[in-house]
């Protein structure tokens, strides 16, 4: 589908209509649940910290779940998602919810039966491993969870697929709160672990296996709630197999953009496990890779994921869909407005999260993961990969509401030049940074990765769409930096105050967070920045003014 002459000038979002308060309502929604699975999610990082701390046996669990997380976003939400769910729901408006269903039963069989054929050779090939060769005890340790996660990889890549039907049918709240269930059999695992074995190796298989049987329920729910709306799996699909081969032909150059995506996060785990032989390897003359950098540089991530998750990933989920009709409709006029202001709430919520990230990775890190056997190494290792990181939040999180514009018109090969510009580039700073600091330098390598396909991406949108209103995204910036400034300057001063002999006490360090974060609100709303308040407080409408499809209410179940 062809987008809109570049040369029309690009809509404000000054008049939004219903339908913005809408979408603005099912990010509400997305974020709210997204924040109780971030919450969740911490608590489980928190308690593998405390179990395992950040060495060898963290690290081959860091780099073997990493597999099952790519294939979820290539096959799960990334690149089948985004060439099946435009084509869904034109199936749905113009041909009847029959023939939708069918095109989604379609796609999920033949998803089930190539992922059951890659595990199953997945299998094969460990066992052939250990059956011809003999490995020294890291790398058996990380075949094993390799081996014990592979279902996992089959299971919720399906729960993606079905999540996707879901929120095609502007169905919100259990695509959101799927990840609450893997946290809960998580986290009760590693609760059960200590208890079976005193093994460390043991213990982690256990925590793999609880993994696993999240994942079961994480498909399982999301098809009982598609079943009763009566979207369930039909065998009556195979008339309808020209449109699903069509989708997976249509994801292959998104598959190789989610893939790019995914290398940088992937390579920096790869390079920190092998890099960190034995208890401290030698990089260059004037820094080290530490073992335990893998991990670390996994709960840096996870870190980021409260912001990227919270907002960043919610406002694409849900304006993802909306592009999408707009573009059918060929409604460039709000399709400009909607993709203008997502792009500015990216800006609104990114900038303070990446400063307030930097500014208190350290206590953070320490509040939430220096206990048992996560020492003080371990959390000053971390501490320095959330400000490596931290510094790119902000982008990371304008890259995913930029590219859905691309997706929302089929533009799949745009993303992918963009993707593969900065993974390249991402490369080259890896292998450099990495002998001139350290690993720190992988989480370096990665921000400045992330701002530079950011920059990539809103220029080639801006060709492709028209130029962003530049003025209006220039004072949420201005605005977004000034009450970032004072939520620096609060944070400062509570820090020195709350800050003991040793470290910041957990009381200390929510005040300084809730204290910091009440001085942007406030100071955003005395000089006028809106964004933050759109997403924390609903709008309320106005008389019975008419309203498109757009404004139907977002279900919650």
């Amino acid at each position: 589908m062809d987008g809109p002459p570049s040369s029309t000038a690009p809509a404000t979002a000054d008049a939004s209509p219903a339908s913005t308060r809408s979408t603005l309502a099912s990010v509400r929604l997305v974020s709210i649940c997204t924040l109780l699975s971030r919450v969740l999610g911490l608590g489980r990082e928190m308690a593998m910290a405390w179990l395992f701390g950040a060495g060898t046996v963290s690290d081959a669990f860091t780099l073997a779940f990493r597999i099952p997380n790519v294939f979820r976003q290539l096959l799960g939400e990334g690149a089948l998602t985004t060439a099946f769910l435009p084509r869904f729901v034109q199936e749905l408006e113009q041909r009847g919810p029959a023939e939708a269903r069918r095109l989604s039963s379609g796609v999920l069989f033949t998803l089930a039966a190539l992922l059951v054929v890659f595990v199953l050779m997945a299998e094969g090939a460990i066992g052939l491993a250990f059956l011809l060769g003999t490995w020294s005890e890291r790398t058996t340790l990380l075949l094993q969870l390799i081996a014990i996660l592979l279902p996992y990889l089959l299971v919720i890549c399906l729960s993606a697929q079905l999540c996707a039907v879901l929120q095609s049918l502007r169905s919100f709240f259990w695509p959101a709160m799927i990840p609450v269930l893997l946290n809960i059999a998580w986290i009760a695992s590693t609760f059960v672990a200590p208890w079976a074995s005193a093994d460390s190796a043991h213990r982690i298989q256990l925590v793999a296996g609880g993994v696993v049987v999240g994942g079961v329920v994480q498909l399982l729910i999301p098809y009982v709630v598609l079943a009763g709306r009566g979207y369930g799996l039909t065998s009556d699909w195979r008339g309808v197999w020209p449109q699903v081969r069509a989708v997976f032909a249509a994801m292959t150059p998104v598959l190789a953009g989610v893939l790019l995506s995914q290398a940088s996060t992937l390579m920096d785990t790869s390079l920190a496990w092998w890099l960190a032989d034995g208890e401290r390897t030698a990089i260059g003359s004037t820094s080290t890779v530490t073992t335990g950098t893998a991990a670390a540089l996994y709960y840096a991530y996870r870190l980021l994921q409260f912001p990227m998750g919270v907002f960043g990933v919610a406002l694409g989920t849900v304006l993802f869909p909306v592009l999408t009709r707009s573009a059918k409709r060929e409604d460039w006029t709000l399709f400009r407005r909607d993709y203008g202001h997502g792009l500015e709430m990216a800006l609104a919520i990114g900038i303070p999260a990446s400063v307030a990230l930097v500014q208190l990775a350290a206590p953070l890190t320490q509040v939430l993961f220096e206990r048992g056997n996560f020492d003080r190494h371990d959390s000053a290792l971390t501490a320095r990969m959330v400000v490596g990181y931290g510094v790119s939040v902000w982008a990371s999180i304008a890259v995913l509401i930029v590219n859905r514009g691309f997706y929302a018109v089929e533009d799949r090969l745009t993303p992918v030049r963009m993707a593969s510009i900065a993974v390249a580039l991402n490369l080259v700073l890896s292998l450099s940074l990495v002998f001139l600091v350290g690993g720190d330098g992988l989480a370096w390598a990665s921000s400045i990765s992330a701002i530079v396909q950011l920059g990539l991406c809103v220029w080639a949108a801006t060709t492709r769409f028209g130029a962003f209103d530049a003025a209006s995204i220039g004072r949420t910036v201005g605005k977004t930096l000034a009450a970032s400034a004072g939520m620096v300057v609060v944070c400062y001063l509570l820090s020195g105050a709350f800050t003991g002999p040793s470290r910041m006490s957990a009381a200390g360090l929510a005040t300084v967070c809730v204290a910091g974060g009440g001085t942007y609100l406030a100071i955003a709303h005395l000089i006028g920045l809106t964004h933050p308040a759109e997403l924390l407080y609903p709008r309320r409408r106005r008389g019975n003014q008419d309203t498109d499809d757009e404004d139907v209410p977002v279900e919650m179940v």
